[in-house]
C-alpha cells in the first residue's frame, strides 16, 4: 500500500523559499563571522580561518586547527552553540526548499500552458 505524499501549495512553497534564503544567508554570515574572528583572535590565514569555521560548524572537527588563545577559546564556545544550530536549520530546510522548487516549477509550467 502506497502512502500518500504530502502536497505543498504554491503559497506555502513561496514561504519556504523565503525562509530558506534567510537561513542560507544567515549561515553564510555566521561562517564569515567565524572566519574574521579566528583571523583576528588566532592570527590564522583567511583560508585556514574559513576552513576552521566550516569544519567546526559541520561538527567534523578534524582537530588540526584549534584555538590557542583565551579569546579564541571563549569565542569558539559561543560560536559553536549558535552556529551549529543555524547550520542544522539550513540542512533541514534544504529538502523543504527542493520540494518547494518543484511545486513552484510545476505552477509556472501550468501558467505557461
Amino acid at each position: 500500500m502506497k502512502k500518500p505524499t504530502p502536497q505543498m501549495t504554491v503559497d506555502e512553497a513561496k514561504k519556504v523559499r523565503v525562509v530558506f534564503v534567510i537561513i542560507a544567508l544567515t549561515a553564510l554570515v555566521i561562517i564569515l563571522i567565524g572566519t574574521f574572528m579566528m583571523r583576528y583572535l588566532e592570527g590564522l590565514t583567511y583560508l585556514d580561518a574559513a576552513y576552521f569555521s566550516v569544519v567546526a560548524l559541520t561538527t567534523v572537527g578534524f582537530g588540526d586547527i584549534s584555538p590557542e588563545t583565551t579569546g579564541g577559546k571563549l569565542f569558539v564556545m559561543g560560536y559553536l552553540l549558535v552556529g551549529i544550530a543555524i547550520l542544522a536549520a539550513f540542512v533541514n530546510n534544504l529538502l523543504r526548499y527542493a520540494m518547494a522548487r518543484r511545486v513552484l516549477n510545476n505552477a509556472e509550467t501550468k501558467e505557461k500552458s
